[in-house]
């Protein structure tokens, strides 16, 4: 079941802003998703990535609170490296949508100190194609934004 409704928001939200705002502001929306990435796998997991991926790229609103967990940001990361490559490609997206977001510099500085981040995303910048290389190009020029993560990137 949490994955069905994850996928239907999942799919709602692909490129509408109207749908992104009014389902970013359903109570535990956001939450949910983001309990599905973290507790989740498999399919619930890549669902619930591809929904907050959806949700947090057309509506700023959506790229804040529970999209800041730490646990959150750590698995995205992880999932930077997973087999599936719409997961790969919702997690760049993910971590690119909010690191763009206004005063996210705490964020900026916990998605770069995480394990492997820049080489995995650098990674998806050589060697991925289309969405894969996008989103992790993004991702690397917002985190960029924080000075101690240009150190990091080299």
């Amino acid at each position: 079941l949490r994955e069905a409704a994850a996928c239907a928001v999942k799919n709602l939200s692909r490129e509408d802003q109207v749908n992104s705002e009014v389902l970013g502001r359903q109570p535990q929306v956001l939450q949910r998703l983001c309990d599905g990435v973290v507790e989740g796998g498999g399919a619930l997991r890549g669902s619930a990535l591809g929904a907050l991926c959806n949700l947090t790229a057309s509506c700023a609103e959506n790229r804040v609170g529970e999209c800041y967990s730490p646990s959150l940001l750590r698995t995205a990361v992880q999932c930077l490296s997973d087999r599936d490559e719409d997961v790969r490609v919702h997690s760049a997206g993910l971590l690119c949508n909010v690191s763009a977001a206004e005063g996210s510099d705490g964020c900026l500085v916990e998605i770069g100190s995480q394990s492997q981040v820049f080489e995995r995303l650098l990674g998806m910048v050589t060697e991925g194609v289309g969405d894969a290389r996008v989103n992790a190009l993004g991702a690397l020029c917002n985190l960029a934004r924080a000075d101690v993560n240009k150190c990091r990137i080299g």
